[in-house]
């Protein structure tokens, strides 16, 4: 299953700037297995701009988190490059359901 995500930035005025810049994106792609050890896997990749900081939770439990650096926040000049596109930070996670009913998820 693959997402695409886009949401408003907060963070950036709408004022003057191409819509790239005043949106949030990801994509997400999630591979559902089914294990004979571990029962219900989730395989999942995300790809995402580099601000603000991203979550990604399921079942309620987090899969994915992630913050841009310290020297990021710390420089306007960062800030303004990390706000461009593309999709530039990458990560990856799995998830598997456990004998409660819950999910048990590590990876980025």
């Amino acid at each position: 299953m693959a997402l695409e995500l886009e949401g408003a930035n907060p963070l950036v005025p709408l004022v003057l700037l191409p819509e790239e810049f005043v949106t949030i994106n990801a994509s997400v792609e999630l591979d559902f297995r089914i294990s004979d050890t571990e029962g219900l896997v989730i395989d999942g990749e995300i790809a995402h701009d580099c601000m603000p900081a991203f979550e990604l939770y399921v079942d309620g439990t987090a899969a994915y988190t992630w913050a841009p650096s310290t020297a990021t926040l710390g420089s306007l000049g960062r800030i303004g490059v990390c706000l461009a596109p593309p999709k530039n930070e990458r990560g990856s996670f799995q998830c598997t359901k456990d004998s409660q009913g819950g999910f048990t998820c590590r990876g980025q």
